[in-house]
Order: C-alpha cells, then structure tokens, then sequence
C-alpha cells in the first residue's frame, strides 16, 4: 500500500504524507494484513486531542502490531514535532514474519527501529539504544521504536514489567476466546508494576461472547473499562474546530484512512481499580 487518504477520502499527491506498507491482501497470516481496526486506531492517534495521551516521553506499548501503521502515525504526529523528550513505541507480535515485515515498514517510511532479543533484557537494551552518549560514540540515529516478540501464554514477567509502560495500544485483539486470558495477563502485569498506566483498545465486536468473556477475566484482575467512542472518534469523524484548525492536522493533510467504519468497531479506554 503506498497511499495516504486526505479527509475527503481522496488520494493526496503531497509525497511529505506518504505512507508505505507491505501488506498481503491474500494472506494466510492476518498480522500481515490491514484490518478496519486498525485503521481506526491509527486515525485516533492522529486526533490533536490524543496526542496528550503519547507524548512526553512516555513508554509506549502496542500488543498485536501487525504492519506497524500505528508506530508510524505515532512517530509522525508525536515525535517528530515534539522538542520535549520523545516518546518509545514498542511494537509486539507472534511471529517472526510479522516482526521483520514490522520493522521493513518502519524502514520504508524512513524510521530507524531496532528488533529486540527475547533472551535479552528489553529495559537494558531500549536505555543503551536511545542513551544520547551512546548514541555519539557509535554515530547511530536516533531510535524511538523497538519490535519484539511477546507470547501472551508464555512471557517473562520480569521483563515486561521492566519497561514501566505508561500506554497500552491494541487494535482487534480480542478476536477469538482462546487468546482472551492470556491478553488479560499481559494488560495486568503492565498495570501491576505501573498502576497509572492506561490501554487503549480499539476492539471488533464479531461475537459478543468473546467481549464478554474479555470484560470478565479483566474485572477478576481489577481491570475497568470505558466504551470511549463517541467522544474520541477517528479524525474525519470530528467536527471540533480546534480539531479542524490544528497546524499538525494541517501538516498531516487529515488522515482518514477510510471512507466509512462498521458500527461494530468500539474504543476502550482500561485502567487499574
């Protein structure tokens, strides 16, 4: 995919807002491919309004990366024009395929990523990545986004705690009962270690008994959740003046990624009790 959609829906020419994806529209591997809630969530991070949610250099976490579109939209519209403390976006998937089409993309749009070890320790390697001295003494770019593998069944702990993550970010990873407890486990050993932190999930609503079942195993962690979507809808959704007037809008040319989105797309806003 190499094109970015202006608010009217229409194809820009302005090459400054191209994005480029690898992407297989036939696939038999759904992290290779662009899914609606993940366009949604990628317009939402866009949103002027979110970008207090990302920005001063918090630690970001996304479960379910897929192509990468949200680290990008993250890159772009936080770090790029920030002159405070940027932020790191860490992208986690299952597969190896996934990973390194990951990190391809982030190539693509020209953003330096770095692809984490499993059997390395994440913290350690982020510090001495982003560290400005280190960054000097090997002539390296600057890198805000790491790419990992994380198993929601088999994970270390100690490890993922170790990030001291501030915000969660998810799009359609509730798709199946069979990955719902060990999602849950993962959102709460994050928010164990970081009370404060939050998620956001942008969550497809095939079967109503896959969300329910989520919502439970979630409130037997002490996790709540918040159906935030009409107050945060994706960009082209938004009528706000502020919204609309905002120079980083205006530079990004108004993502709207898609014309329209099924109804059964919601965002959720998580937290610790």
């Amino acid at each position: 995919m190499n094109a970015v959609c202006g608010s009217n829906g229409n194809f820009t020419s302005n090459k400054s807002n191209l994005l480029s994806l690898r992407v297989w529209p036939e696939f038999s591997t759904v992290g290779l491919a662009m899914w609606p809630a993940g366009y949604y969530l990628a317009e939402w991070i866009l949103r002027p309004k979110s970008h207090e949610l990302f920005n001063q250099g918090k630690t970001i976490l996304e479960l379910g990366a897929g192509v990468g579109l949200s680290a990008i939209c993250l890159e772009r519209a936080i770090n790029k024009n920030s002159e405070a403390k940027k932020s790191k976006i860490i992208l986690t998937d299952y597969l190896d395929t996934v990973l390194h089409n990951c990190q391809l993309n982030m190539e693509l749009n020209s953003i330096n990523s770095v692809l984490l070890q499993e059997d390395v320790n994440w913290s350690e390697a982020i510090k001495s990545t982003t560290s400005d001295e280190d960054k000097e003494s090997k002539n390296q770019q600057e890198t805000n986004v790491f790419i990992s593998r994380l198993d929601w069944t088999n994970f270390n702990e100690q490890q993922l705690a170790s990030l001291n993550v501030d915000v969660i970010i998810a799009a359609d990873v509730i798709y199946d009962v069979t990955v719902v407890e060990g999602l849950v486990h993962v959102l709460s050993v994050v928010m164990e270690n970081n009370p404060s932190a939050k998620c956001y999930i942008v969550v497809t609503k095939r079967n109503e008994k896959t969300y329910a079942l989520f919502e439970t195993e979630c409130k037997k962690r002490g996790i709540t959740s918040e159906d935030i979507t009409r107050d945060h809808a994706p960009l082209k959704l938004s009528t706000s003046s502020q919204d609309a007037s905002d120079s980083t809008l205006a530079s990004m040319n108004q993502f709207a990624f898609l014309q329209t989105y099924p109804c059964h797309i919601s965002l959720y806003s998580m937290s610790k009790k």
